[in-house]
């Protein structure tokens, strides 16, 4: 099945971790944004999304890299309001 960046964010939207999964088997990039700009990481943060957080990063996320104006993942983790999502990312290093 072939994926793009596009179909990965909707399945992050959707919380879908086999598609997830399914991408990352298929060696799709993880730092290719979508067409408006969200990195997968980004939009898995803004989702607050811990466990689609830790895929991405297990799968080497850039866990800096979020939109082009530099907002971080860690900054949309917590404006979700996830405290899991944000406490995941502090763990891992990320900055805001």
């Amino acid at each position: 099945m072939a994926f793009d960046v596009d179909r990965l964010h909707a399945a992050i939207k959707k919380g879908d971790l086999l598609l997830v999964r399914e991408y990352l088997a298929s060696g799709g990039s993880l730092s290719l944004p979508d067409s408006r700009g969200w990195t997968p990481l980004a939009m898995a943060a803004s989702r607050g999304n811990s466990v689609i957080i830790r895929v991405l990063l297990e799968a080497g996320a850039d866990i800096n890299e979020g939109w082009p104006d530099g907002t971080t993942p860690l900054i949309l983790a917590a404006v979700s309001g996830s405290k899991k999502a944000v406490d995941l990312l502090l763990s891992r290093g990320a900055q805001d």
